[in-house]
Order: C-alpha cells, then sequence, then structure tokens
C-alpha cells in the first residue's frame, strides 16, 4: 500500500507489469518441470479416465460447461471482465491514447491465452504427481514448493504474494471510493473532501467485514475457482445488460436503467440468498442447474427491464448520445482513421487475429 499512496496509478501499473513477468516465468518452468517429472503427455492422458477431460467444448448436458454456456455465460462473464472491470478499465483509461489503450487491452487478451499452457496444464499434470491429494486448491503451491528450486520460489512467491496484497487493497479501494463518489457525494454534495475521506474509511471497514463474514461460504464449493466463476456470474449480468442497452441503444434512459439495476440487483441477491440457504439443491434441468446458464436468463431478464422502464422516462436528444452510443457512423469514420496506421497497428486486425487463436485453441480441444 505504501507504494501506492506515494506513487498512485503509475506506481501500481509499473509494480504490476514486474509481477506479471516474475509470474509468467515462474509459472511456464513449474509447467516444464512438471512435464517433466509425469513423465510426458501419454501418462497424463492414461490418468484421466474420461477422455472428455481435456475437451472445452463439453456435451450440452455437462454440469460445469456445456459448449452453449460459451456463448451464454461465458460471453457475459468476458464482457464484464474486459469491459467494466476494475483493473481494466482504470488501466485502460490511464493509457496515453485511445490506440495504447486497445493495443494494451488486445496484449492483455494474449497473454490471457497463456493460461491454457501455464496454469491449465499443470493441474492435469498433478493427477499423475499428486494422485491422492484430496485438497485440489493445495495443489499449485504443492507444485512450486516441489518443483522450483529454492531462490526461485522466494522470487515467485514473493510476485504471488504481492498480486493477491494488490488485488485485495484496489478490490477495497475501488468499492469504497465507488460508495463514496457514486452515492454519499450524489446525496450530500456539501461535504468536504476530509469528510469523504473519513466516510471512505468507514467504508472499507464494513466492506472488510462483510468479506470476513462470508468467507466461510466458500467452503461450500468444491474449487475455489468453481467459487470465483460463479460469484461473477451472479454480479455480471446486471451491469453488463446496463452497458449493453446503454452502448448500442438509443430506447434507453435514466429510468429504465434505474428498474434494471433495482430488478436485476434483486435478483442477484435471491441467487445469493438461494445459494447460501439451499447448497447443492438441484432442479433437475442443466438450464438452472448450471450457472452459466442462469447468468445468461439473469441477462436476459434485466434487459427487458431496462428496455420496458424506458417507456416511463424521457429520452436525451440525438445529439446528446452521439458520443456515448456505437453506431455504424461512428464505425465508418473509425474504419477511415485505421486505414492511415500501419496493419500490425490496426486493433481490429489485432482482435481478429486474438479470435482466430481462440477459435483455433477450442477446434484443437473439442
Amino acid at each position: 500500500g505504501i507504494y501506492t499512496i506515494a506513487g498512485g496509478l503509475s506506481a501500481v501499473m509499473y509494480t504490476d507489469a514486474v509481477q506479471a513477468v516474475i509470474l509468467i516465468l515462474g509459472s511456464t518452468l513449474v509447467t516444464v518441470f512438471a512435464f517433466n517429472a509425469a513423465g510426458g503427455w501419454e501418462p497424463v492422458q492414461a490418468a484421466f479416465d474420461n477422455p472428455d477431460h481435456f475437451k472445452i467444448m463439453k456435451p450440452i448436458d455437462d454440469e460445469k460447461m456445456p459448449w452453449p454456456s460459451v456463448f451464454t455465460g461465458v460471453l457475459l462473464i468476458g464482457f464484464y471482465f474486459w469491459g467494466t472491470n476494475q483493473y481494466i478499465t482504470q488501466r485502460t483509461l490511464a493509457s496515453k491514447n485511445i490506440r495504447q489503450g486497445q493495443w494494451g487491452a488486445i496484449f492483455a487478451g494474449f497473454l490471457k491465452l497463456s493460461i491454457l499452457f501455464i496454469m491449465i496444464f499443470p493441474g492435469a499434470f498433478a493427477k499423475v504427481l499428486y494422485p491422492e491429494m484430496e485438497n485440489l486448491d493445495m495443489i499449485y503451491p504443492t507444485m512450486l514448493f516441489d518443483l522450483l528450486p529454492t531462490g526461485l520460489l522466494g522470487i515467485v512467491l514473493a510476485g504471488l504474494i504481492a498480486a493477491m496484497m494488490s488485488s485485495l487493497d484496489s478490490g477495497l479501494n475501488s468499492v469504497s471510493t465507488l460508495i463514496t463518489m457514486d452515492f454519499v457525494n450524489k446525496f450530500k454534495p456539501n461535504l468536504s473532501s476530509k469528510k469523504l475521506m473519513k466516510i471512505g474509511r468507514y467504508i472499507t471497514a464494513i466492506v472488510m467485514l462483510i468479506a470476513i463474514f462470508w468467507a466461510p461460504q466458500i467452503g461450500n464449493f468444491e474449487k475455489l475457482w468453481d467459487y470465483l466463476q460463479q460469484t461473477l456470474g451472479w454480479f455480471c449480468p446486471p451491469i453488463v445488460a446496463l452497458f449493453v442497452m446503454g452502448l448500442f441503444t438509443k430506447h434507453s434512459n435514466d429510468n429504465g436503467a434505474k428498474a434494471g439495476i433495482l430488478i436485476g440487483g434483486g435478483l442477484t441477491l435471491a441467487i445469493i440468498l438461494f445459494a447460501v440457504l439451499s447448497p447443492g439443491y438441484k432442479f433437475n434441468s442443466v438450464y438452472l442447474d448450471n450457472f452459466l446458464y442462469v447468468a445468461f436468463w439473469h441477462f436476459i431478464i434485466t434487459c427487458v427491464v431496462i428496455y420496458l422502464g424506458s417507456f416511463t422516462g424521457v429520452n436525451k436528444p440525438a445529439a446528446a448520445l452521439a458520443k456515448v452510443v456505437w453506431t455504424r457512423d461512428e464505425f465508418n469514420r473509425e474504419t477511415i482513421e485505421l486505414k492511415q496506421l500501419s496493419w500490425y497497428k490496426n486493433y481490429r486486425i489485432q482482435a481478429l487475429l486474438l479470435i482466430v487463436l481462440v477459435v483455433l485453441i477450442m477446434i484443437i480441444y473439442s
């Protein structure tokens, strides 16, 4: 936290970049060492009874990730992460210009693909190395200690702990800032900066207490990754609905947005309460039991509420919406600008290449 206070966002971004390099290099070495220790790929394949384990595109009735969910819940969570996530948007908006922001976001997308090779594959190798380990969340830390040399282990652990602390303090700071500036300051605009800062500290403490009391609920989930993804599936649909309706429709207005966040947020609360009070309950329908499908229905309901609620308000003039709503004219104008750039600087070509790589990976592992 000290370097954040002293250097601000710039310090955070530089330290995050260094941490990322350390973690990627360390994870790559873990993958190589684990591959060699497991005896290659054939023993790993033989360790799994179900050949579908290595497939990304699972059958439609799969409990974890049926293939249609790639175009429903997975798409929503992806939109949320890359378009509204505090860590991504804050760093993108801090770029020198829009082009560098686009390049940075797409570069992060390419880095994201490395997870398959430096995090997913080591988990598969662990099936051979630690076949009796019951606590699956301990596999990766165990591999770090068992496979990395002592000096390198210390560097990777330091980077890992620093990254965890960075995510934690950034999250707390983001929540505190959002509540203080978007709610408290709006309803009490005459408060001094000193008073707002004091309120922000109280909010941070309250959020920390909520997180502490919520922590035991994480134990209801079989794997930590499942918990993280399901939590996103609870919270992201209303937020994505607001952004999608606001970016791509001129019909949406303030009343619709308020109705959407109230109904969508209410559904989020209801889903969380149901998950806490009835853990493990099944509707015997993959379209209701799988959180990726539930997230999609949640999103559709919120979009409908926003659309219907917008009939009760007054829409802003077209001129006022021109800078905030995506249009075909905006696309054409940008196309002319991009033609002046070299092909490798064109973010659309970069994005297309990223999409092609994703599709190829999905085809290979399907």
